[in-house]
């Protein structure tokens, strides 16, 4: 299944918003429009999320791994203030409670099925900021192993 979009603009006297798009195209009522809107619920690196943690503990270990091994276990960079987002396929398993980071830089307590599950290009709005990142001490879990390298 894909998110991408593709086809025609309806004409102008479809509705006010379409004629309104007609008209700052400048184009005619009935001229023919392709629209086409690119995926933005599907990632975009071909990463496949294989692993996902299914435990409050398992969550809170992930603030301990290093910032490349959660990318690879399918977090995505949101930008240089080293918040990682998650994979939308987590959003079930977020345990309640658990403390995340907004892409908008608040920090919220997780609730299933009241924080927003929307996505775009595979991960949620909001993650963790890797122990490492914020100068805090070394994990005290084993790390993960890496799930998309061949043993």
């Amino acid at each position: 299944m894909t998110d991408e979009l593709s086809g025609e603009l309806l004409p102008g006297s479809a509705s006010r918003l379409v004629r309104l798009i007609r008209e700052a195209l400048g184009v005619t009522n009935d001229e023919p429009v392709q629209v086409y809107a690119p995926p933005h619920r599907s990632r975009m690196d071909g990463r496949e999320v294989v692993y996902a943690p299914v435990t409050r503990v398992e969550f809170e270990a992930l603030r301990a791994l290093p910032r490349d091994q959660l990318m690879r276990l399918g977090l995505r960079a949101w930008d240089e203030s080293g918040l990682l987002l998650f994979p939308v396929e987590w959003y079930s398993l977020i345990p309640d409670g658990f403390e995340v980071l907004t892409i908008s830089g608040k920090r919220e307590q997780f609730v299933a099925g009241v924080t927003d599950d929307d996505c775009r290009y595979g991960v949620l709005a909001y993650g963790i900021v890797p122990s490492e990142v914020q100068g805090q001490r070394p994990s005290p879990f084993v790390p993960v192993a890496d799930p998309n390298k061949e043993n």
